[in-house]
């Protein structure tokens, strides 16, 4: 994610949230030391944790990540959501191809949000 951040850091259109699926580890002390070594800025990139059933909630219903049977823990995965709010892919981000793919759709969202 650090290096997909980078490439559209001075893009405001493009902005990151990253949501902690361990809050009783990933405190928001905790959460700004990462965003701190990764160099992110507040503004753009968001760490967010709060109560589990809650991130569990926004997992499944909102990012259709999971399920109730078998909730997310961790992944590696990406959600590319547009401005409006839907969901417009899902990528693994620890693959080359992932990676590469979410390039390519940021881009073409950035296109057609120039309209």
């Amino acid at each position: 994610m650090a290096s997909v951040y980078r490439s559209y850091q001075l893009d405001n259109r493009v902005h990151f949230v990253s949501i902690t699926v361990n809050p009783d580890n990933d405190t928001p002390e905790v959460l700004t030391k990462y965003a701190k070594r990764y160099k992110a800025d507040p503004r753009r990139w968001h760490f967010l944790t709060g109560p589990i059933d809650k991130i569990q909630t926004i997992s499944i219903e909102s990012l259709h990540i999971g399920s109730k049977e078998e909730p997310v823990f961790h992944n590696t995965y990406f959600v590319l959501v547009d401005a409006e709010g839907w969901v417009r892919g899902y990528y693994d981000g620890m693959s080359q191809k992932g990676t590469k793919k979410i390039f390519k759709d940021i881009a073409t969202l950035l296109k057609e949000t120039k309209r």
